[in-house]
């Protein structure tokens, strides 16, 4: 089988250890970066140019993992025109659909804007193709690399945090969710992805600074009157296993 990749990035190179043994991987990438010499074609790309030429249209699956970019509604639609229609696309999406409250796949989805582009409103776009469009909506990527603590190793800065709960999954669980989504053929489909670590972010911060020789940090009081708090119950009643899934106690251990 072969899977297009659209954006090869951060998370690409966890789906690349997830998918390279059982399937030919393509795709393109705005600037070179090492560590994807498991790709069989990598192609220069950028949103939302037409597509290169080098690109086959005859695919298993094509997933789209573009960072928030300028013209990722128009680049969606042009391809559409392009890939075969029975060809399932994957699309990674955002829990910042969501606002507020426990939400999951039902929820409303009015959440924040990016550049210039609504992420709903290229939701909705998909659902409206003539395709089977799996919508994958992780919360905060965190992992080895992207320890959360590093974004508050600054104790002299008070960090703008919203809300009271923290909603993250580690980066290697959304690609084997990915490779999940295709080996179970679940096909049009929406999911969302989240840790059972949804505790105060005033704890689960602090915890790790201190553990790691840090100062505590003070925390602005939340604005909202219902923090968000996002399920993840349909994934894990389609049998999927998080490896992952108290990231406290993982990253007092890494």
């Amino acid at each position: 089988m072969k899977i297009f990749i659209f954006g090869l990035g951060h998370l690409s190179k966890f789906l690349m250890n997830e998918l390279s043994e059982s399937y030919t991987l393509d795709g393109t990438w705005r600037e070179p970066k090492d560590g994807f010499d498991r790709i069989n074609k990598s192609i220069k790309y950028n949103a939302p140019a037409e597509l290169p030429a080098e690109i086959d249209i005859d695919y298993d699956w094509v997933i789209w993992s573009f960072p928030p970019v300028f013209g990722y509604m128009e680049t969606l639609v042009k391809a559409d025109m392009v890939f075969k229609k029975n060809i399932p696309w994957i699309f990674i999406s955002s829990t910042s659909v969501f606002s507020e409250g426990v939400v999951d796949e039902s929820s409303e989805r009015n959440g924040t804007r990016f550049r210039g582009e609504n992420l709903v409103d290229i939701e909705n776009t998909l659902k409206k193709l003539d395709r089977k469009v799996s919508i994958i909506r992780p919360s905060g990527l965190v992992d080895e690399k992207r320890n959360p603590t590093n974004f508050f190793k600054n104790s002299a800065r008070e960090p703008a945090v919203k809300g009271e709960t923290t909603n993250l999954v580690h980066t290697r669980d959304v690609a084997r969710f990915i490779n999940f989504v295709i080996e179970s053929n679940l096909k049009g489909e929406d999911f969302n992805l989240n840790s059972s670590t949804q505790v105060e972010k005033s704890k689960f911060y602090n915890e790790l600074l201190v553990q790691r020789g840090f100062e505590q940090i003070k925390f602005q009081p939340t604005t909202q009157a219902n923090p968000k708090v996002v399920s993840s119950k349909k994934s894990r009643d389609k049998g999927f296993e998080y490896l992952f899934d108290d990231l406290l106690e993982f990253f007092k251990r890494n």
